[in-house]
């Protein structure tokens, strides 16, 4: 175990802080920056200021409010792990903070996504956005700021809003969508996607439904989309 007692930046490099309990602790009053690819395991005691600019993590171990300003976080829901990195894909404005995130995915599958947030796009995104279960009258907003999406397209359930509010590109596209909808037989699941004007649905995109509301009732019509 490491206790950090003077304000540092650990370079993690490829490698690894490994410990059964309690793997890094920082003490009052220190600020320690890490950075690198490599994996800490182990639980993390932050009592001063941990500013994190790489390095991979636990979902458990970590709060994301730790993350640095200009980095962006990628979670798997498969081995629950988070992964810190530049690479900026999205941006949530919540209060006075921004948190940047890989892609779309991360933001829903992490848990951090809550009803009104509003998702704005820093580059085109390969890859999906997937509103997972629960998500019945909640609504998120996705400003594509002149960029685009290409490929599977899941919203289980609540309202998605997609605008683009690019001076600098007047339409955004959504292509090779795989399915826009894919319903859950839950009682009362309701969909809602509204695209605004200015984005366009090009070829290889199917099962494109603007209408309000989706329900139970369609779903024997969305099956096969």
């Amino acid at each position: 175990p490491l206790t950090i007692g003077a304000s540092m930046t650990l370079d993690l490099g490829t490698f690894s802080v490994r410990a059964s309990g309690t793997a890094l602790t920082v003490n009052s009053g220190v600020t320690l920056t890490i950075e690198g690819s490599g994996r800490v395991y182990g639980e993390i005691a932050n009592n001063g200021t941990l500013v994190l600019r790489g390095g991979i993590y636990a979902a458990d171990q970590i709060d994301i409010d730790w993350v640095a300003e200009d980095r962006a976080i990628a979670y798997d829901s498969v081995d629950g792990l988070y992964t810190v990195s530049d690479d900026i894909g999205v941006t949530l404005t919540r209060g006075d903070r921004a948190y940047n995130f890989t892609n779309l995915v991360t933001p829903f599958n992490a848990g951090i996504a809550e009803s009104g947030d509003t998702f704005v796009l820093q580059k085109d995104i390969a890859g999906g956005i997937i509103l997972g279960e629960n998500r019945n009258g909640k609504e998120y907003n996705i400003d594509m700021n002149g960029h685009d999406i290409s490929g599977a397209f899941i919203l289980y359930a609540g309202t998605l809003n997609i605008v683009n509010n690019s001076a600098a590109k007047a339409v955004s596209t959504i292509s090779n969508a795989q399915r826009i909808f894919q319903l859950l037989p839950a009682e009362g699941c309701v969909v809602k996607l509204t695209l605004g004007a200015n984005i366009d649905l090009m070829a290889g995109t199917e099962g494109v439904f603007i209408q309000t509301p989706i329900t139970n009732d369609d779903i024997g019509n969305l099956d096969e989309l």
